[in-house]
């Protein structure tokens, strides 16, 4: 019988988020509203503030259906602004329609579905074009449509990493998670590019790696790593966050024993299943030559002191050649670079951890998303008036702009708390964290904040990589009200298992 209500429960409220979004979207009413949250740093973290003080002294059983709602009117105001608004970007024309390697994407997926095979590339990553082709099934084809279901399964998605924050450390770090997330995503909502599967699915793995991790539970935590292993074929980033993982699990499962190679070899077994997966699907629709093969324009870059870029402004010429030939020409360059300067790829490695801490590529960069959007005031030139001019003639751009630093600022140093804490308490999460972030720091070299975008390329590892600012933050919060520990927003027991714990939390 609970069974049974759970489910109706889950229904019920499937379709009042879906209520909540296609009115929202269709309707168009809220359009403008929804193109200035694209680039706000103020009102929404607010608003998301408000709520998570509410939902903290509010029964639980209204946490996960207020976060979905919110999540979902996020996505949906955005998505509505941007159809609305017909702005042009680096992944869509007029607000709408596919560009550059969105359209790679939206084609692919097509190809696939229409004749059961991928282009050479996107056999790049399948998993993703792989999605696409699932919708563009459930909608019959609409642009529009797949486009709005992956924005709000995505919406979704992003709720499950922080009712597990909220569930083992409380609301306050849960919000900072939430808030990141979002500010993460937003730049993606109304494009077909691969950081959708890669973010959701990675938002996904890391619930399970969490719940795991606080339960014990070894099967849980695998899980999460086959989970993890697929969002990483789907978005390519940071690799080495699984074999890393896969090693914690071997020292945190070892009992009396100096390392499990038992539990190791169920783990690794579990995150090969993930990337033999991807083989699979690989082999059967794509092109097997063309996978991961876009690493080698990243590798050119990093032993020739440039980006990805570098290889196309020595090499013109290699814009005619295949796809497949393309790869391989390049690859063979850069190889005869290491070989002939072996020290260029320590270089390289340096430059990009360099990079990763100490600049605005690093790991929190994707705030700066908010400064795409003109700041300038219209009408008002620079050189012919003063600062203090432009900012009576439009103070909220600049508000904005300050914000946008601010909290890129904030990110940052709860980051550096979140680490300090997660060291002095030595807490089942810690070694987790350590490990995790080993394997990260391990990818940046493959993945260099130059050629991330904004960190787009760790879409799947990101809500690992906000775990110790949204820490930092629960202890700042914490220290300042003078409470110790969970006294502030005490969190639930994480080993309480409930049905359907996706929506029934």
């Amino acid at each position: 019988m609970k069974h049974k209500h759970n489910l109706i429960y889950a229904a019920a409220l499937g379709l009042g988020l879906l209520g909540l979004y296609a009115g929202v979207l269709w309707s168009g009413m809220l359009s403008t509203p929804g193109a200035f949250l694209r680039f706000d740093s103020i009102v929404w973290p607010v608003a998301a503030a408000g709520l998570f003080l509410a939902l903290a002294r509010s029964p639980k059983w209204l946490t996960t259906p207020a976060l979905l709602c919110f999540s979902v009117l996020f996505c949906a105001l955005i998505l509505s602004g941007l159809w609305a608004s017909g702005v042009s970007d680096h992944s869509m024309l007029a607000g709408f329609f596919p560009h550059s390697d969105s359209f790679s994407y939206v084609d692919g997926s097509l190809q696939l579905r229409l004749h059961g095979e991928l282009t050479s590339r996107t056999s790049r990553r399948p998993i993703s074009p792989g999605l696409w082709a699932v919708l563009q099934s459930l909608s019959g084809g609409s642009l529009r449509g797949i486009l709005a279901a992956m924005a709000f399964l995505c919406a979704c998605g992003l709720v499950v990493p922080v009712r597990e924050m909220i569930r083992s450390h409380g609301y306050v770090i849960g919000f900072l998670m939430f808030v990141g997330l979002q500010f993460f995503y937003r730049r993606f909502i109304g494009t077909a590019l691969s950081e959708h599967a890669g973010l959701l699915l990675g938002c996904v793995a890391f619930a399970a790696l969490w719940r795991g991790v606080q339960t014990r539970k070894l099967m849980t935590l695998c899980a999460g790593l086959f989970v993890l292993s697929l969002a990483l074929n789907a978005r390519a980033g940071a690799f080495f966050t699984v074999p890393a993982l896969v090693l914690w699990v071997g020292w945190a499962w070892r009992g009396s024993l100096r390392f499990s190679w038992r539990s190791a070899v169920v783990a690794s077994a579990a995150a090969g299943l993930g990337f033999g997966l991807n083989a699979m699907l690989l082999h059967i629709e794509g092109t097997p030559g063309a996978a991961m093969g876009n690493f080698s324009y990243t590798l050119y870059g990093l032993v020739h002191g440039g980006d990805w870029t570098q290889v196309i402004d020595h090499y013109p010429e290699v814009r005619a050649l295949p796809e497949l030939e393309r790869y391989s020409f390049t690859y063979d360059k850069a190889m005869a670079q290491i070989k002939a300067h072996p020290f260029s790829l320590v270089s390289g490695a340096w430059r990009s951890y360099v990079a990763f801490f100490f600049s605005f590529d690093g790991p929190y960069g994707f705030v700066l998303f908010a400064l795409q959007q003109n700041l300038v005031v219209e009408g008002t030139p620079e050189h012919t008036s003063t600062l203090a001019q432009r900012l009576l003639a439009n103070p909220w751009k600049y508000l904005e702009w300050i914000a946008v630093y601010a909290s890129f600022g904030v990110f940052y140093v709860c980051a550096l708390i979140g680490c300090w804490v997660a060291f002095i308490k030595r807490s089942s999460c810690a070694g987790f964290l350590g490990l995790s972030w080993l394997g990260i720091l391990a990818s940046v070299p493959f993945a260099p904040p130059w050629d991330a975008d904004l960190m787009r390329v760790y879409a799947a590892t990101m809500p690992i990589m906000l775990v110790l600012p949204a820490m930092g933050a629960g202890y700042v919060m914490h220290f300042v009200l003078r409470k110790g520990g969970d006294a502030v927003v005490p969190p639930e027991d994480p080993a309480q298992e409930t049905p359907l714990a996706v929506l029934c939390w």
